[in-house]
């Protein structure tokens, strides 16, 4: 382990003692690369000699050390642009993610700060200075220093949030004081960005919505130009190389200049690729930018409209809008930065347009011939050229290596995403299905493999890359799409998909610079982003990419008899006395058993028959019974109301009674002339 770990230390120490300078992520790139295409040499599960450290030191300086390489340009761009792109980002959101654990902080211990009464003013003071502080780390001055910031945010302070009205806030709960404070600030941030606007404050404020407009529009028109010059760049190379392979041209230097074109082919694709990339998270955040400044610009007019020459406005009215303000204006400035770090990735991709001397410019004579001749017909590409089958007798041979060393790990270059490779004399039991445009309605979504290059010019073409067409069809083959340049490249590898995968891979391992064109980190885990990040990030551990594979260890048995017993069971055995007695005397009536069946007149008709009929209807009456109740009615006569009738006679006895109650003649004159009033009740 620390040999292997020694190995990246010496390959930068001869690089920088020859003047070149190279990174420690760069340096196992390549010493793991080189172990790939020369597992047969290196192994690196076991323990390494000090002669095979030797020679991989010596390859690998060897490979940093070449002089305009486009395949060395462009691993560097691909580690270089990776890296750039992450870190860039990555400051972005630590800076924002500083200031919300300030502001968290904050709120948590203004939250937290709770004065023993109404007349505690040192609490009071010591939290009005928290929010002031607050509203100054929201602004993103809390380190300038700054006395015209410190004063305007004091103003507006003082103007939304009064020292009067500490004592409401105090009796808040924790989640109504965190929203106040959030509001606090937002409305305060929206008076200050009105005031500048005015012209009367704003101090601090320095990104303004004219500097962000030229921002947008100079970076998108950068990254459209260089899009738009190297696609044509690809193109011319692509023309040539093209006429080429389909017309047999005999090249002035052979193959090696072929080579040499397709390697910087390769190099122009990446840069394309990562130039589209920025393009479209540039348009993205250009669109989200507009968006913004219309909608800051709306609030903004929307404020000028209710404030006008008037000194004062209902809060209801004008703060919610002050807020809008500020919340726009944050997202805006947030944008912007991303905006900017894509513009830094831009440049150090720039870094790498020129970085090595093109064999085949602009002018050149190739390319004039190339569009002379014209583009064949796509369907007849390669019609009069013979295949190169370098690639698949590199494949053949990688698997015999692979074979006779009986090495099988995670790690083999070989090893493909799915882990479906092409062994001579097999065939995969899932055959590859062709979907066109009108069976799959999710068809321009597929995510196509090798980046929608064509695998059959790869393989049959020496590691040409031509993008293939998926209007031909998408053929789907272990959960990847494939796309080819025509028909034919179509049926041959709809013939046999997995060997053209196989060789593919093995072609890649030869390649390093196209695992990342072709985006197959899956199938090379060792060399992927993660993992040198990983290093970067912790330089203590040992390089994952030369760290040996983590072994898989279980726990396996078995158990054989030594001696076989072999069980002859009869399950109708019997040993019981009494019981095979009873078997016995069965046995002797069934000789005497006979079966015996005869047919009578009656029994003749004895049949089963079955009836359907109506069943009876359920008959219900109904008839009418009234029931009532006669009740005593009692009721009540008054007689006498008129006065009393003439000859009314009064009974003796009352007259009696009356001479005994001691009434004068007055009295009984008078009693004589009143009515005398009667009740009677009957029961009727």
């Amino acid at each position: 382990m620390d040999r292997i770990g020694k190995v990246i230390g010496d390959v930068i120490a001869r690089c920088k003692y020859e003047g070149v300078v190279v990174s420690d992520t760069l340096a196992a790139f390549v010493c793991r690369t080189i172990v790939q295409e020369n597992t047969n040499v290196f192994s690196l599960e076991g323990e390494i000699d000090a002669a095979g450290i030797t020679q991989l030191t010596e390859k690998s300086v060897d490979m940093l050390l070449q002089k305009d390489s486009p395949s060395l340009e462009t691993i560097k761009m691909q580690l270089d642009f990776d890296l750039c792109y992450v870190k860039y980002e990555e400051e972005v959101e630590k800076a924002q993610t500083l200031k919300d654990k300030k502001v968290t902080n904050l709120h948590r211990s203004i939250v937290a700060l709770q004065p023993s009464g109404t007349g505690d003013f040192e609490t009071l003071t010591t939290l009005y200075r928290q929010i002031f502080t607050l509203l100054m780390v929201h602004a993103n001055a809390d380190k300038a220093n700054d006395r015209n910031i410190e004063r305007e945010v004091a103003a507006a302070l003082e103007s939304v949030f009064p020292r009067i009205g500490l004592k409401s806030f105090v009796s808040m709960s924790p989640e109504d004081k965190k929203f106040q404070l959030k509001e606090l600030a937002n409305i305060v941030g929206g008076i200050r960005l009105f005031n500048r606007e005015i012209g009367k404050g704003g101090a601090g404020i320095t990104l303004s919505l004219d500097t962000i407009r030229e921002n947008v529009k100079s970076i998108s028109q950068l990254v459209s130009q260089e899009v738009e010059e190297v696609n044509q760049t690809c193109t011319d190379y692509t023309e040539v190389l093209l006429h080429i392979h389909h017309y047999n041209v005999q090249v002035t230097g052979g193959p090696v200049n072929v080579k040499r074109w397709q390697e910087e082919l390769n190099n122009k694709r990446q840069f394309l690729s990562y130039m589209q990339s920025l393009h479209e998270d540039i348009d993205v955040s250009s669109e989200k930018i507009q968006r913004l400044i219309a909608t800051f610009e709306n609030e903004l007019n929307t404020l000028k409209s209710l404030v006008g020459s008037r000194s004062s406005l209902p809060k209801g009215q004008v703060y919610p809008v002050f807020e809008a303000l500020s919340k726009a204006w944050e997202e805006l400035g947030l944008e912007h930065q991303l905006l900017l770090a894509r513009s830094r990735s831009i440049k150090a991709l720039m870094e790498f347009k020129d970085s090595y001397t093109r064999t085949l410019a602009q002018q050149s004579e190739w390319i004039l011939k190339a569009k002379r001749a014209g583009m064949p017909p796509q369907e007849e590409w390669f019609e009069h050229s013979e295949p190169d089958n370098q690639i698949f007798a590199l494949s053949t041979a990688t698997n015999a290596i692979q074979k006779d060393s009986g090495e099988a790990t995670e790690g083999n270059f070989y090893k493909a995403a799915n882990n479906n490779l092409y062994v001579e004399g097999t065939v995969s039991e899932s055959g590859p299905v062709r979907m066109s445009v009108d069976s799959t309605p999710e068809f321009m979504q597929l995510p196509l493999e090798y980046q929608g290059y064509c695998p059959w010019t790869i393989v049959q073409r020496g590691g040409l890359l031509l993008p293939g067409d998926p209007s031909l069809g998408v053929i789907q083959y272990h959960n990847a799409y494939h796309v080819f340049v025509n028909e034919h490249a179509l049926n041959d590898f709809m013939a046999n998909p997995d060997k053209y995968i196989a060789a593919v891979h093995a072609y890649v391992v030869h390649k390093p610079e196209l695992i990342y064109l072709l985006r197959l980190q899956e199938s090379f885990p060792e060399t992927s982003m993660a993992s040198l990040m990983k290093l970067l990030n912790n330089k203590t551990q040992v390089h994952p990419l030369l760290a040996p594979h983590a072994v898989l260890k279980v726990d396996a048995s078995t158990s054989t008899p030594v001696h076989f017993v072999e069980k002859n069971i009869d399950v109708n055995y019997e040993w019981n006395e009494w019981s095979l007695r009873r078997r016995a005397l069965r046995v002797a009536n069934l000789r005497n058993c006979k079966t015996v069946s005869a047919q009578t007149t009656l029994s003749n008709f004895r049949a089963n028959n079955e009836t359907q009929v109506w069943l009876p209807q359920d008959n219900t009456t109904q008839t009418g019974h009234d029931k009532g109740t006669n009740p005593t009615k009692t009721v009540t006569y008054f007689a006498g109301l008129r006065g009393i009738p003439e000859g009314y006679k009064t009974s003796k006895y009352a007259e009696e009674k009356e001479n005994d109650d001691g009434k004068t003649d007055e009295d009984e004159k008078c009693d004589s002339q009143q009515p005398a009033i009667l009740s009677f009740t009957f029961d009727l």
